[in-house]
């Protein structure tokens, strides 16, 4: 009797110890929102910023765009993304531009933090001819939401820029490209205002042509 009772209990421990059928472990899969491992294999990123660049004593507005797709290796993720940024120079009136595929590496500091580094060769279009460079960045934060960057660009047309900004991520992608387009504006006031004043020194300087 004792012995078909402790065969029984083991039986109904052994039952109940078995995942359910539909209700096993998840298996990672693709995400449309960054996360680590267990809980994504594969997902997408999507990044807007904005950020001031220096070159050669001047300053810019630099907006950017990131999207592309990374896999997580462990506490690491690898993949690429495509590349845009564009900056705008008020005084000379006129904008460079960057675009090219970097392979990213990112390493999770925690379920949502992350530091990423990204380079690669980029392709320098603008008023003159293209011109072949290279971008480098690093970018700290919270990958879905916010991050601090520094990007080095070196090469092509405009030289070496160091760039330093935010970027916001697929949580805010759609604050972000409002953001730009507010800095945007702001900017091209400036510059307007910048070039009208340059046209009152030159009146004032050069003579009036209607005299």
């Amino acid at each position: 009797m004792n012995t078909r009772l402790v065969c029984a209990a083991l039986g109904a421990w052994a039952l109940a110890a078995l995942p359910a059928q539909g209700q096993g472990v998840a298996e990672p899969h693709f995400c449309g929102d960054a996360q680590p491992l267990p809980a994504c294999s594969t997902f997408i990123v999507f990044e807007a910023g904005a950020g001031y660049r220096a070159r050669r004593g001047a300053g810019e507005l630099d907006l950017s765009w990131h999207a592309g797709v990374l896999s997580n290796r462990g506490r690491s993720a690898v993949g690429a993304t495509a590349f845009f940024a564009t900056d705008l120079d008020g005084e000379r009136g006129w904008f460079s531009s960057r675009v090219g595929l970097l392979p990213r590496y990112r390493r999770w500091l925690s379920r949502t933090a992350s530091v990423d580094l990204s380079a690669g060769p980029v392709l320098e279009v603008g008023r003159r001819q293209p011109a072949l460079g290279a971008t480098a960045e690093v970018a700290v934060g919270w990958g879905n939401d916010i991050a601090i960057t520094g990007r080095l660009d070196v090469g092509g047309r405009t030289g070496v820029g160091w760039v330093g900004g935010v970027k916001l991520g697929s949580k805010q992608a759609s604050n972000g490209i409002e953001a730009e387009a507010v800095a945007l504006v702001v900017y091209g006031l400036i510059a307007l205002v910048r070039w009208v004043g340059t046209i009152d020194d030159c009146i004032f300087w050069c003579g009036n042509p209607l005299d």
